[in-house]
């Protein structure tokens, strides 16, 4: 009777006592090695958190193609108890544990709190000896997911999901060229360190994160990707152009401005003195310009660097 569930042999009558003690398919060698199931995982079995840093979820995933700088790979850090994430982009996996240590370092110098426990994937990328010790040496504990069971490791698996969807619809949206998606990257985590999260009860990420509100101004700051922005031209003769036109790409690390592609220079340039016109998306009009060459968006080299703490 191996081809048949308990339930429909009890709705045929036929089941006694001594049967079902017997036959019963929960203990039938025969039934579970043809047809067991993976255990569900329980729903919102995350440890619930009291304040940021408690706990760090942390997950890797792949920049194809690689963006202008040559990262293949980003990692990203998401705070359990805010939703706050920070994005860094990668040349090589091998580069996880030293920016995990970096990001640590920095986090805890900043909110004056110490990280407790950390949770990702058994990559090998987070097993690496000398990581291990580090961790080991500042008390924290480390989670690891059973290889092959991603769902362990859920949060950070539907962050980076989520960040993938993002940058994509703003490398679309603007036409930008697939090489500035690291800039995408990190203007996605500015996004959503900003805007009301749902599971956190529709507070904003970064004031959890920080414990304090956002300036008057911070959502009065924030422009389209890939928008027009016309930047004041330094050191311009008095009958010269006084803007310079550039395409807006994100905010900088710890600066008060914006990031610009230059256009003149093809370059990354920092300015606060920007204009822009998010009516115009000028990698549409070069993408369509058969006097365009490759090189807008092959030249300039500056580190590209992710969210703020």
């Amino acid at each position: 009777m191996h081809n048949a569930h308990d339930k429909v042999l009890k709705k045929l009558e036929i089941v006694d006592e001594a049967f079902e003690d017997n036959y019963s398919n929960k203990d039938c060698e025969t039934c579970i090695r043809g047809k067991m199931k993976r255990k569900p995982f329980p729903e919102g079995g995350q440890h619930p958190t009291t304040r940021p840093l408690e706990m760090i979820h942390s997950d890797v995933s792949q920049i194809d193609p690689p963006s202008r700088g040559g990262n293949r790979y980003f990692v990203t850090f998401q705070n359990n108890f805010s939703n706050f994430v920070c994005a860094k982009p990668m040349k090589n996996k091998s580069e996880v544990a030293e920016t995990f240590k970096n990001f640590i370092v920095k986090s805890e110098v900043a909110l004056g709190l110490k990280v407790k426990e950390i949770q990702t994937d058994n990559g090998g990328e987070y097993l690496e000896s000398n990581f291990q010790k580090f961790l080991s040496d500042r008390g924290i504990s480390h989670r690891r997911s059973v290889a092959r069971r991603p769902q362990q490791n859920g949060k950070a698996e539907r962050m980076n999901l989520t960040l993938q969807n993002m940058l994509r619809c703003l490398l679309i949206h603007s036409s930008a060229p697939l090489e500035f998606s690291a800039e995408a990257l990190d203007t996605a985590c500015y996004i959503l360190n900003r805007v009301p999260s749902s599971s956190i009860n529709g507070q904003v990420p970064w004031e959890r994160w920080m414990g304090k509100r956002l300036g008057d101004n911070a959502y009065l700051e924030l422009r389209t990707f890939g928008c027009q922005a016309w930047t004041k031209t330094d050191d311009a003769k008095k009958l010269a152009d006084q803007g310079e036109e550039c395409i807006f790409l994100g905010y900088p690390e710890n600066i008060k401005a914006y990031r610009l592609w230059s256009l003149k220079e093809q370059q990354i340039v920092v300015s606060r003195d920007v204009i822009f016109n998010e009516e115009v998306f000028p990698f549409r009009e070069y993408r369509h310009s058969p006097k365009t060459s490759h090189a807008l968006v092959v030249q300039g080299a500056v580190e590209e660097t992710g969210e703020e703490i």
